[in-house]
């Protein structure tokens, strides 16, 4: 899936998966489709949220022949964060429930693995993420809560799907995250992970955490075990050019998502427009896959851009902002690089992964175009 933002009016703009030719950008994962951009040619009401403020819409594309195997939607949420919550229940909660299911569903063997795994991600996102994370995203999840309708635990899944993108790939880095939620969390912290953990630790005598954290990463991070891979490592990548390698000199920024193919995430496509009311939040749009509640990449009305790319390394913790949320944060409240700067020093990180943050402002005032024209946001 390849998503390419610009500074300018935001289109809902999706690639298309096409036959032909490969390129092979590495020489030993040569890919197997040819990208394709097509552009929203239109957009069809497929649900509201009753509030008339939020709604869902199909996404119709400018070529035929580059359609999803799912239809690409795009959900505008306004209101409160509640609100926001309450929407995002009504119109994406049951993508998120098949997103979750088909997440977790490819990874692990068998229901006892789901269970032990779900009980683990709540566990991670309880004693680390939770407590970091900001308000207006805790308001969400209580808002999701109260519509989830046939969804049952709608906002627990999305909070485990957070917690697992937020997970180191190596089963060494996410046993350091055990560790140090255990070492240096609150009083009873490593109590409360050997009962989450179960089953999975009965292995370690006497409560041996650091044996009972060593075998909660080793399911956590052990899929390869049950299943065959259909293709090589992920490659996500981003790039951001301006000036003399643009038309007008404007920025373009991009992120490339290469996920895992086996969760099926690519057959359909979702931009999530984000208003909130009532502050000075910026009106933004996320761009990923159905039921991804956070934001792997998105643009803002105040012309930020961000991406995000896997770089995994020992210097990782849960005791930070989920990078997902973090991302959503800085499209809303930043209007320059920075204030995305100190609003990224204001609370500690999480994942240990690239990240992109690209800013229309300030590259306009470098090419010296004296009123900047911001992104606008249907």
């Amino acid at each position: 899936m390849k998503l390419t933002l610009a500074s300018g009016a935001l289109a809902a703009c999706c690639v298309a998966v096409a036959a032909g030719p490969p390129p092979v950008p590495h020489s030993f994962q040569p890919l197997e489709y040819v990208p394709r951009v097509a552009a929203a040619s239109n957009f069809s009401l497929v649900a509201d949220a009753g509030d008339n403020k939020s709604a869902l819409y199909e996404i119709q594309l400018d070529d035929p022949s580059a359609q999803y195997a799912e239809p690409a939607i795009m959900a505008v949420l306004a209101g409160t964060p509640y609100e926001v919550g309450q929407a995002y229940g009504t119109l994406l909660g049951k993508h998120t429930d098949a997103l979750y299911k088909n997440w977790v569903g490819s990874k692990f063997a068998n229901v006892v693995e789901m269970d032990a795994v779900a009980v683990l991600l709540d566990w991670l996102w309880t004693e680390g993420l939770e407590k970091f994370t900001p308000k207006e995203f805790l308001d969400e999840l209580k808002g999701m809560d109260n519509t989830a309708g046939d969804v049952k635990d709608l906002a627990k899944k999305a909070k485990r799907i957070v917690s697992l993108s937020n997970l180191p790939a190596d089963t060494q880095n996410i046993e350091r995250v055990i560790v140090d939620l255990v070492m240096n969390g609150e009083e009873g912290a490593s109590d409360r992970f050997l009962a989450s953990c179960g089953q999975v630790c009965a292995e370690a005598l006497d409560g041996d955490v650091a044996h009972a954290a060593q075998l909660a990463a080793q399911l956590l991070g052990g899929e390869a075990k049950h299943r065959e891979r259909h293709h090589g490592p992920g490659m996500c990548d981003y790039f951001a050019v301006w000036g003399e390698h643009t038309e007008d000199g404007r920025l373009m920024s991009s992120r490339n998502l290469d996920f895992d193919r086996d969760i099926e995430v690519s057959s359909g496509k979702l931009v999530m427009l984000v208003r909130y009311t009532g502050g000075d939040a910026f009106p933004y749009a996320t761009f990923g896959t159905p039921g991804y509640w956070g934001a792997l990449a998105g643009m803002s009305g105040a012309g930020i851009t961000v991406s995000e790319a896997n770089l995994d390394n020992a210097d990782v913790s849960f005791r930070g902002i989920p990078w997902p949320l973090r991302l959503r944060q800085i499209l809303s409240s930043a209007q320059t690089l920075d204030d995305a700067r100190k609003t990224w020093a204001a609370a500690p990180n999480s994942g240990a992964f690239n990240f992109l943050v690209a800013s229309a402002v300030d590259v306009l005032s470098l090419i010296h175009i004296s009123e900047p024209t911001r992104p606008r946001l249907i």
